[in-house]
């Protein structure tokens, strides 16, 4: 899942949405900033408390003049660990944060997909590269169903602060969100794994139901959009407990367990 936002100078967020972000996305926090020299400085965390007191420190010191990219993480490749918070560092001017799950080679197992993306891919490109319209795109497509949040204090950067694949989040009240997981609203309720696996079997009944690889955790257990061994939404990125799709679509999602067995004993 993970949610990455991007705050424009000025902008407020409401404590209670960073604090449901947390408690959606638990597994690390972190934000990035231009201190009073222009120059691109980052805090990482594991727990919410020491997140939000220094957040709202340099927020109060910064924020005037300063847009803030944040982020916190859902743990889907690499270590739980401090050395997986975003944002990352490119170099001393450029630091990145990314919402998704991004194929690339990850050469030390350890490492999240997004720290050997921003060391072992976009480190590579030329000096700003996003302001080449071509290596930009090529950025895009590469990360197409990711978004990243970049800020950079080169001087020679046509602009500070960018979002790739902007239009695969959302804006709220001035600040870009890469999805909905900092809302505290309820969703509709989808079959669990256990109650899909008991009542119909349907991952042994091959013949009839087409079983797809997860695009989160790797497991081939995804069955109309539900990834029933992770338990998070193809569509949206969300756990159960948070995913908002409306089941429009055809068949078991959003689905309770009662409908399912209806449907599928049909």
């Amino acid at each position: 899942m993970c949610l990455a936002i991007y705050q424009p100078a000025g902008k407020q967020i409401p404590e209670g949405h960073l604090f449901e972000a947390f408690k959606n996305n638990p597994h690390g926090a972190g934000f990035m900033y231009f201190d009073e020299a222009g120059k691109v400085q980052t805090f990482r965390s594991m727990d919410f408390e020491s997140f939000i007191d220094n957040y709202e420190k340099q927020w109060a010191m910064h924020g005037a003049m300063s847009p803030f990219g944040i982020h916190f993480r859902w743990a889907t490749h690499g270590t739980t660990s401090i050395e997986n918070v975003h944002p990352f560092k490119m170099n001393e001017q450029v630091a990145v944060l990314h919402n998704g799950v991004i194929n690339c080679i990850i050469k030390d197992k350890k490492m999240s997909d997004t720290a050997s993306f921003v060391r072992d891919y976009l480190g590579n490109l030329p000096r700003n590269w996003q302001d080449n319209e071509f290596l930009w795109e090529m950025v895009e497509d590469y990360c197409s169903g990711s978004k990243l949040v970049i800020l950079t204090s080169d001087p020679d950067a046509e602009y500070s602060a960018y979002i790739v694949n902007e239009n695969a989040g959302h804006w709220a009240e001035g600040v870009w969100y890469s999805n909905s997981s900092y809302s505290c609203a309820k969703p509709k309720s989808f079959v669990s794994y256990n109650s899909a696996r008991l009542s119909a079997e349907v991952f042994e009944d091959e013949d009839t139901i087409k079983i797809q690889e997860c695009m989160m955790c790797g497991e081939e257990s995804v069955l109309d959009d539900i990834c029933y061994t992770c338990e998070s939404c193809q569509l949206c990125w969300m756990t159960e407990e948070e995913c908002k799709c409306d089941g429009l679509t055809p068949s078991f999602h959003a689905m309770t367990a009662e409908q399912f067995n209806k449907f599928y004993n049909e």
